[in-house]
Protein backbone atom coordinates (compact mmCIF):
# COMPACT_ATOMS: atom_id res chain seq x y z
CA UNK A 1 0.00 0.00 0.00
CA UNK A 2 2.88 2.38 0.80
CA UNK A 3 0.54 5.17 1.89
CA UNK A 4 -1.54 5.06 -1.29
CA UNK A 5 -4.79 4.06 0.39
CA UNK A 6 -7.18 5.18 -2.38
CA UNK A 7 -5.19 3.35 -5.04
CA UNK A 8 -5.13 0.21 -2.90
CA UNK A 9 -8.91 0.38 -2.41
CA UNK A 10 -9.46 0.79 -6.15
CA UNK A 11 -7.33 -2.29 -6.81
CA UNK A 12 -9.10 -4.32 -4.11
CA UNK A 13 -12.73 -3.33 -4.56
CA UNK A 14 -13.88 -6.79 -3.51
CA UNK A 15 -12.26 -6.34 -0.10
CA UNK A 16 -14.32 -3.19 0.41
CA UNK A 17 -17.47 -5.04 -0.66
CA UNK A 18 -16.93 -7.87 1.85
CA UNK A 19 -15.74 -5.64 4.68
CA UNK A 20 -19.14 -5.75 6.43
CA UNK A 21 -19.00 -9.57 6.43
CA UNK A 22 -15.47 -9.54 7.83
CA UNK A 23 -16.46 -7.00 10.50
CA UNK A 24 -19.48 -9.13 11.43
CA UNK A 25 -17.24 -12.18 11.81
CA UNK A 26 -14.84 -10.25 14.03
CA UNK A 27 -17.68 -8.90 16.18
CA UNK A 28 -19.18 -12.38 16.48
CA UNK A 29 -15.85 -13.90 17.46
CA UNK A 30 -14.50 -11.26 19.84
CA UNK A 31 -17.44 -9.30 21.25
CA UNK A 32 -20.42 -11.64 21.45
CA UNK A 33 -20.88 -14.47 23.91
CA UNK A 34 -23.32 -17.13 24.90
CA UNK A 35 -26.43 -17.90 22.89
CA UNK A 36 -26.14 -14.74 20.79
CA UNK A 37 -22.66 -15.77 19.65
CA UNK A 38 -23.82 -19.29 18.79
CA UNK A 39 -26.75 -17.95 16.75
CA UNK A 40 -24.57 -15.41 14.93
CA UNK A 41 -21.93 -18.06 14.23
CA UNK A 42 -24.59 -20.42 12.87
CA UNK A 43 -25.51 -17.76 10.30
CA UNK A 44 -22.13 -16.20 9.51
CA UNK A 45 -20.12 -19.41 9.47
CA UNK A 46 -22.72 -21.59 7.79
CA UNK A 47 -21.81 -23.64 4.76
CA UNK A 48 -24.13 -21.48 2.63
CA UNK A 49 -22.50 -18.22 3.75
CA UNK A 50 -18.96 -19.49 3.18
CA UNK A 51 -19.85 -20.98 -0.23
CA UNK A 52 -21.51 -17.71 -1.26
CA UNK A 53 -18.39 -15.78 -0.27
CA UNK A 54 -16.14 -18.16 -2.21
CA UNK A 55 -18.33 -18.04 -5.33
CA UNK A 56 -18.41 -14.22 -5.20
CA UNK A 57 -14.64 -14.15 -4.77
CA UNK A 58 -14.02 -16.34 -7.82
CA UNK A 59 -16.57 -14.47 -9.93
CA UNK A 60 -14.87 -11.20 -8.99
CA UNK A 61 -11.46 -12.71 -9.77
CA UNK A 62 -12.59 -13.70 -13.27
CA UNK A 63 -14.42 -10.41 -13.93
CA UNK A 64 -11.48 -8.37 -12.72
CA UNK A 65 -9.04 -10.18 -14.97
CA UNK A 66 -11.26 -10.29 -18.05
CA UNK A 67 -12.55 -6.72 -17.85
CA UNK A 68 -9.31 -5.32 -16.40
CA UNK A 69 -11.24 -3.62 -13.56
Amino acid sequence: MHGHFIQAVRYNVFLVAVAPYIIALLVEHFLLSGEIQRRAAAILESKQAVCTYLVLYFVWFVVRNILKV
